[in-house]
């Protein structure tokens, strides 16, 4: 972010990367998934779980099909 701070005064663009960067970074997440939870249950696989089981080649050929 240093960088972003120190070469913000020169160019509008860096200057408003800056601002959202610090905005992300400094906004204080609430948790919002109980009342879904509570409908649906608990999620039985993380992220990272779901992200090992994809199939990248198809999903690179989709992606070139409707590019």
């Amino acid at each position: 972010m240093w960088i972003f701070k120190a070469l913000k005064p020169f160019s509008k663009t860096i200057d408003f990367q800056y601002n959202i960067l610090h905005a992300i970074n400094h906004y204080d997440e609430q948790f919002q998934s109980e009342k879904t939870w509570d409908e649906l249950g608990k999620p039985k696989q993380t992220l990272k779980e779901f992200a090992g089981k994809l199939d990248y080649k198809a999903l690179y050929l989709i992606n070139l099909q409707y590019s």
